[in-house]
C-alpha cells in the first residue's frame, strides 16, 4: 500500500474547500426590557403633565397683559385703525384705586387682585343704611365713579356680587335673616350695575351671611368686637 506522499496532500488539501461554522448570535431574554421601562415611563411623565395642565388655574393677569400686547402690535401694524384705550384687569384696577384714592374712600373700600381677578370690597355703610338693602343716596352719589368704573369693564368680563353680614342675627322686618340681608344687597347692587347698561348675562350674586368672615370674632368682647363685626359687614364686586 503506497502512501501520499507530502506533496500529493498539500495539492489535495488546497483544492479541498474548506467549511468553516459560523458562530451563532444569541440573544439574551434581559437585552429589550429596558425599552418597556422606558415606555412606562414617558407614559407616567406625560399623565402626569396632562394632570398638572388639567387641574392649573390660569393666570388672567398674564393673558391680559399678552391679549393687550398683541392688540397694541396690531394697532401699531395698521396705520388706519382707529386706537382703542386698551383695558384688561391691570388698567382696570389701576384706574380704580386712583379714583379711590381722589374721593378718600381708601379706609371704607379697597382693592386686591388674584389669580382669579379683581374683587372691589366696600365696607356695608359706605352703600347701604344699617340692616338694609336700600343704597344710601348719599352715599352712592361718593362712589358712584367707582361703580361707573367698575361697569366700564370689557364684556369678556363676568361681575359677581357678594354679599357678607356680621353674625348678630337680625329681628323681624323686611330682611329678617342674615341671609335675606346679603342677597338684597347682592341684587340691589345687580340692579343698580343693570342700569348703567351692563348685559345681566355677564352678573351673578352670592349671598354668604354671616359664614366668611374677613375677622373672627371668636374671644372678642366690647370695641374690639364692634369693629371685628364691622368690617365683616361688607359688599364685593368681583370681576373675572
Amino acid at each position: 500500500m503506497v502512501e501520499p506522499t507530502d506533496q500529493q496532500s498539500g495539492s489535495a488539501g488546497s483544492d479541498a474547500s474548506v467549511a468553516v461554522p459560523r458562530k451563532k448570535s444569541r440573544v439574551h431574554k434581559g437585552e429589550g426590557l429596558w425599552l418597556m421601562s422606558f415606555s412606562d415611563m414617558s407614559l407616567i411623565l406625560m399623565s402626569f403633565f396632562v394632570l398638572q395642565l388639567a387641574y392649573s388655574t390660569p393666570d388672567k393677569h398674564k393673558y391680559d397683559n399678552l391679549s393687550s400686547a398683541i392688540k397694541e402690535q396690531n394697532t401699531k401694524k395698521d396705520p388706519n385703525a382707529k386706537e382703542v384705550p386698551i383695558q384688561n384687569l391691570k388698567t382696570l384696577s389701576d384706574k380704580i384705586r386712583n379714583l379711590i384714592k381722589q374721593k378718600n374712600l381708601d379706609s371704607v373700600a379697597e382693592v386686591n387682585s388674584d389669580i382669579m381677578g379683581l374683587s372691589i370690597e366696600f365696607r356695608d355703610q359706605l352703600i347701604f343704611n344699617p340692616g338694609s338693602s336700600e343704597l344710601n343716596p348719599t352715599a352712592k352719589q361718593q362712589v358712584g365713579v367707582v361703580l361707573e368704573a367698575i361697569a366700564s369693564a370689557p364684556g369678556e368680563y363676568r361681575l359677581i356680587f357678594e354679599g357678607h353680614t356680621d353674625d348678630v342675627p337680625i329681628g323681624k322686618g323686611r330682611n329678617s335673616s342674615n341671609w335675606e340681608l346679603s342677597s338684597s344687597r347682592g341684587i340691589a347692587l345687580l340692579n343698580t350695575f343693570k342700569a348703567r347698561g351692563v348685559n345681566e348675562n355677564r352678573m351673578t350674586v352670592h349671598a354668604y351671611a354671616h359664614t366668611r368672615p374677613k375677622v373672627s370674632t371668636k374671644g372678642l368682647t366690647g370695641e374690639a368686637l364692634k369693629r371685628a363685626r364691622a368690617i365683616n359687614r361688607r359688599v364685593v364686586v368681583r370681576i373675572e
